[in-house]
C-alpha cells in the first residue's frame, strides 16, 4: 500500500496541475474573445455616432451655410455670439469634440483598435485646418479630460 501511494498522489498532482493548465488556457482564450467582442462593440458606436454627425450636416442646411460663411470669414463668429447661428456651430464643434474624447478614452483603455485611432487620428488632423476647430477648442478645452486637453492641443499645434 506504501508504493500505491506515491504513486497515486503522483498521478492526482499530475491531473491536478493539468486542469489548472486548461483553465487558464480557457481563461485566456475567454478574454481574448471578451476584448474582440468588446472592440466590435466600441468600434460599431464610434463608427454609427461619426455617420449620424455627418448626416447631421447634410441634413441640416443652415449648419452647413453657417460652416461655410464662417470658415471663409474669421471674423465671422464674433459678430455672431449670442445668435441661433453661433449656438448651432457651437453645439456641432461641441458635439465633435465629445465624440474626438470618446474615441480617445477608449483607444487609451484598449477597447479601441490601434488601426481604427489611426483613422479617427488623421480624420482630426485634416479637420484641425479648420480656424472654426481651433475657435471653438480654445473656448470649451477646460471641459474635456487631460489626455484630450493634451491630443487636440498637440493637433492643432501642427495645424496651425
Amino acid at each position: 500500500m506504501s508504493e500505491r501511494t506515491p504513486r497515486a498522489r503522483l498521478l492526482i498532482d499530475s491531473v491536478g496541475i493539468f486542469a489548472v493548465v486548461v483553465s487558464l488556457i480557457f481563461v485566456g482564450v475567454e478574454i481574448r474573445q471578451n476584448t474582440a467582442a468588446t472592440q466590435s462593440a466600441t468600434y460599431q458606436g464610434i463608427f454609427e455616432g461619426a455617420q449620424q454627425t455627418l448626416v447631421n450636416i447634410i441634413e441640416n442646411e443652415r449648419l452647413r451655410e453657417i460652416m461655410v460663411v464662417s470658415e471663409a470669414d474669421p471674423d465671422w463668429i464674433a459678430g455672431h455670439i449670442g445668435t441661433a447661428d453661433y449656438l448651432l456651430l457651437y453645439a456641432a464643434y461641441s458635439s465633435r469634440f465629445n465624440a474626438i474624447e470618446n474615441t480617445l478614452f477608449h483607444y487609451l483603455h484598449g477597447t479601441y483598435p490601434q488601426e481604427a485611432w489611426q483613422g479617427t487620428d488623421g480624420a482630426v488632423r485634416v479637420l484641425a485646418s479648420s480656424s472654426n476647430m481651433r475657435y471653438f477648442w480654445s473656448g470649451l478645452r477646460d471641459g474635456y479630460m487631460p489626455e484630450m486637453q493634451s491630443y487636440m492641443d498637440s493637433v492643432l499645434a501642427l495645424a496651425h
